[in-house]
């Protein structure tokens, strides 16, 4: 079973701990470990295994958000022998805790076995077959608003391109215009309202999946442009353009 681990950067460099979990085909991610940027570098990679130190700062704190946003991920928590004794290690989100003297290798033999017995419940894949109808749906724009037709299309456009930077005024919103017979200006803001009136009921997980874990900082709201550059750039190699209808 092929697993995604992330693990904090000190504790990997320490232990030598990426090589031998590469050699045994696991796919390692590496994050500094702060629980902001090891929440950001969780929503990039999405790991089904975390391997922690005992030492991390609000560790309790980032265990719980993982698990309300994303679900329960296999929890290896690292503790120094000096630690035992003055943290409280245990606690939801920890599947098991090694204590010092331990070697990278007794950590992969550790998780080849529990994968084995089935505790390692996820397996990784390379790509959920998301549709941009399907995003849309889980970050709340359902198909009642207008701007939903015209965010698929305006996505749809910009995957379409490649990557490239297509002017959302000049080229894209009046090309869906064209095709919906409403101007340019009409829908510009049928997007902007989607977007307003959905993103502060959009789940965190989804918001922390294709825009980052800065998207959630209290009164955020993205720009039509940031938004969907955001889902196209996520989607670019999970779905096929079908916008040959419309021309830019």
């Amino acid at each position: 079973m092929i697993t995604k681990i992330l693990i904090g950067e000190k504790l990997c460099r320490t232990l030598g701990l990426k090589q031998v979990l590469e050699d045994e085909g696991h796919i390692v991610c590496l994050s500094d470990e702060e629980p902001f940027a090891m929440l950001e570098r969780y929503s990039e990679c999405r790991p089904n295994i975390l391997v922690i130190s005992a030492l991390m700062k609000d560790r309790h704190t980032f265990l719980m958000h993982i698990n309300k946003s994303f679900g329960h991920t296999y929890t290896i928590v690292l503790s120094p022998a000096h630690a035992v004794n003055g943290i409280d290690i245990a606690g939801e989100g920890v599947d098991r805790i090694l204590t010092e003297p331990y070697t990278a290798e007794d950590i992969c033999k550790l998780i080849h076995s529990d994968s084995k017995n089935g505790r390692v419940e996820r397996s990784y894949s390379d790509s959920d077959n998301e549709s941009i109808a399907g995003v849309l749906k889980k970050l709340g724009v359902a198909p009642n608003y207008t701007g939903y037709k015209y965010l698929i299309d305006t996505v749809d456009l910009i995957i379409a391109k490649g990557g490239d930077t297509v002017s959302l005024t000049k080229l894209i919103y009046p090309a869906i215009g064209q095709k919906y017979n409403v101007t340019a200006n009409s829908v510009e803001r049928s997007i902007r309202t989607a977007i307003k009136n959905t993103w502060h009921n959009s789940p965190e997980s989804e918001i922390m999946k294709y825009f980052g874990v800065y998207a959630l900082t209290p009164g955020f709201k993205p720009s039509n442009s940031r938004y969907v550059y955001a889902l196209a750039d996520y989607l670019r190699n999970h779905c096929r353009s079908s916008s040959e209808s419309i021309k830019i």
